[in-house]
């Protein structure tokens, strides 16, 4: 092989892996084979902008209080916040992505940094002079992406550093980055996805050799990276608590807490704004104040004074028109936060006023509200992924998230059951039970590991058998959980191998209860493209029935309230229903007006009206399905269609209907639908 330019220097050579780190004359890194030849390509992997993993920006602080930032993709260091130096002595012309610092800064001056690609290589640099030159640190990498890096604690004593690249995952250095090794493997089952999002290393690593990653779950290593565990948790910034040796305490996006050094589990966002965390710092007297900061994508700043259990935040702005987008603590306590432009406010957190309980008015109309349920008193509680379960008690005018601990994903379903004074709570793969109509919350731990909810049903008996259902998603494909203990223990009763023609089914979309289910035992479920289940038996085993049904995602599956009548709603619109419970189907949906998408939810009220949700309003019909008519007036219009908003779900109390939009708020009906109004006004959004 010939290089392409006579100027082209030799940066390091790696004497394990075969191959020569060239740097060219525009700072270009060309990785070639020791023998001249070209390297074997890397295995394919699924495509990534590196705009969905790369932060903005950066702020770190050395032990000895130097600041670092990465701003603009490009490395800066601070002694004061206020001047900074640009660092890049050694380092290719190429975008900064990841920066670690030695927590031995103040003796040994030791920083790593990881290069985006760029079509350039990307490129891993350490520094041993506090930033001011950079030498190659990337013997052994098979990718030289490395976008998260983490130095152990105890790296005076192991010399030890891990880095990531989103191709070919997870490296570990023994010798201070001199070289690496490949652990991927150690962890991985599909060697097409071996990225990990984030990388947390004990404060005793020397000792318990516990290192943490995030991928779409949480795995454990107590043995360096050797072998690991696969917690079941979704994946989310992890960070130990200092005092780690003592209260073996892990927070997992500020969202879930472990005190058993990342063992088990439990949920911790209660308070919590719901997005994905991008610093998680304990304050520097955290044995006295047991105080945590978290700063989240959206630019917003809470706190936590009892070790991350629940969650405040800040009432008001930092500085007119600041955004904050990155923090670090200093040694005295203060926070220096900084906005995207560049500017930086240093304030003591005690001169803030933090509030423990937000209460929500307009902010509501903003959520995709994805379920909704009315309380035999009158409460209302509303269901999104990322803000958790809020909760009204003056007719949706205001709401709180008050003690709901869960928070989920953006791709997480939120999902409401609710029954004889218990609701039940799903996000993602965790359940939460409330005995109080949504005062207090349980965290549900024997949610079998893998188990993805995606419908949820409670027993019209549950008060004398304790029976819920849970449908969804596993390592299994499609499966259903039932508890006859009211949440506490877990049986898998149902996965998608148990029939030829349904083995690869992904998803259970729907189960629904028969209203005579003390008696009959009858309870049906909808397998997503493949058709009805039925248990005779309480949900213990299952026949598949409707096979020829498999053109048809359920969004909602309800049984008529003299149990005679079996009603779903799938995905484009569909409406149908069976009078033989299951083995044949008539379709209703050319009865219904206008185009449709969704068919969100099916509802009857206690009159026997039957209310079916869209993307375009509602509709009722006052015969069990045959006719149907727009009940929409008053509901808001989306300009950009000129019909209604979207309508997620349906409850009813009494008199009252009420609606959950996927955008604008919940609204409410006394008149069967004729007109709606805004529970947050009392006013309708639109005219009929």
């Amino acid at each position: 092989m010939l290089l392409p330019d006579r100027s082209y220097r030799l940066l390091d050579i790696d004497t394990v892996n075969q191959r020569l780190y060239l740097a060219g004359p525009y700072d270009e890194l060309l990785v070639v084979a020791t023998s001249g030849g070209d390297l074997a390509a890397p295995p394919p992997a699924s495509a990534v902008e590196v705009s969905s993993f790369a932060p903005l920006q950066q702020l770190l602080v050395a032990p000895d209080g130097t600041l670092f930032r990465i701003s603009g993709e490009r490395l800066y260091r601070s002694s004061d916040g206020q001047y900074w130096d640009l660092l890049g002595k050694g380092l290719p012309g190429r975008p900064v992505c990841a920066l670690a610092i030695s927590p031995n800064f103040a003796q040994d001056r030791t920083l790593f940094v990881g290069l985006y690609g760029y079509g350039r290589a990307g490129g891993l640099y350490r520094s041993k002079d506090g930033g001011d030159t950079w030498l190659p640190s990337m013997r052994g990498l098979t990718d030289t992406e490395i976008c998260r890096l983490a130095v152990s604690p105890t790296f005076k004593q192991d010399q030890i550093v891990f880095g990531a690249s989103y191709l070919r995952g997870l490296f570990r250095s023994d010798d201070g980055g001199d070289s690496w090794e490949w652990l991927a493997d150690r962890y991985a089952v599909e060697k097409t996805d071996l990225s990990v999002r984030h990388i947390a290393v004990s404060p005793n690593f020397a000792e318990d050799g516990i290192i943490l990653i995030a991928r779409d779950t949480v795995f454990r290593s107590s043995d360096g990276g050797t072998t690991w565990s696969d917690t079941g948790v979704p994946g989310g910034l992890l960070v130990f608590s200092p005092n780690f040796a003592s209260d073996r305490l892990v927070l997992n996006n500020g969202a879930w807490r472990s005190e058993d050094g990342g063992l088990t589990w439990q949920p911790s966002a209660r308070g919590l704004a719901g997005n994905e965390a991008l610093s998680i710092l304990f304050s520097p007297r955290f044995s006295q104040d047991h105080t945590v900061f978290r700063l989240d994508a959206q630019g917003v700043l809470q706190r936590s004074t009892d070790s991350g259990q629940s969650w405040q935040s800040l009432r008001e702005e930092l500085s007119p028109e600041f955004r904050p987008n990155a923090f670090v603590l200093l040694p005295d306590g203060a926070l220096f936060v900084m906005s995207l432009d560049g500017r930086s406010v240093v304030v003591s957190p005690d001169q803030l006023t933090w509030e423990t309980d937000t209460v929500w008015r307009e902010e509501i109309s903003q959520l995709d509200l994805q379920d909704i349920v009315a309380l035999p008193d009158g409460s209302l509680l509303v269901a999104n992924n990322t803000a958790g379960v809020l909760r009204s008690t003056d007719g949706g005018r205001t709401w709180s998230s008050g003690e709901f601990p869960l928070r989920g994903s953006p791709s997480d379903q939120a999902l409401l059951a609710a029954g004889n004074g218990t609701v039940f709570a799903a996000l993602g793969g965790a359940i939460e039970r409330s005995g109080d109509g949504g005062r207090t919350w349980q965290y549900l731990k024997s949610v079998p590991h893998g188990f993805e909810v995606t419908s949820l049903a409670i027993s019209p008996d549950y008060l004398k058998d304790g029976v819920i259902l849970a449908g969804g998603r596993s390592y299994l494909g499609a499966s259903i959980i039932r508890s006859a203990d009211r949440g506490e223990t877990w049986q898998v009763v149902f996965d998608a191998s148990q029939f030829e023609s349904t083995t690869g089914m992904m998803e259970v979309d729907a189960v629904a209860f028969s209203p005579d289910f003390a008696k009959s035992r009858a309870v049906f479920a909808w397998l997503e493209y493949g058709g009805l289940l039925v248990s005779d038996d309480g949900g213990y085993s299952w026949r598949l029935r409707s096979e020829d049904m498999t053109s048809y995602a359920a969004q909602s599956l309800i049984v008529s309230p003299d149990g005679r009548q079996l009603y779903l709603a799938a995905l484009y619109g569909y409406v149908l229903v069976s009078f033989d419970q299951g083995l044949s189907w008539n379709d209703l949906s050319s009865s219904i007006p206008d185009a449709r998408v969704w068919s969100s939810d099916l509802l009857f009220d206690d009159s026997g009206v039957l209310y079916l949700a869209t993307d375009v309003g509602v509709y009722r019909s006052r015969d069990a399905g045959k006719t149907w008519q727009r009940a929409s007036a008053g509901l808001p219009i989306d300009e950009g269609t000129g019909l209604p908003y979207g309508v997620r779900a349906l409850a009813a109390h009494g008199d009252a209907l009420y609606a959950a939009l996927r955008q604008k708020g919940v609204f409410a009906s006394t008149d069967q639908g004729d007109t709606w109004y805004s529970t947050l006004t009392g006013r309708p959004a639109s005219g009929p």
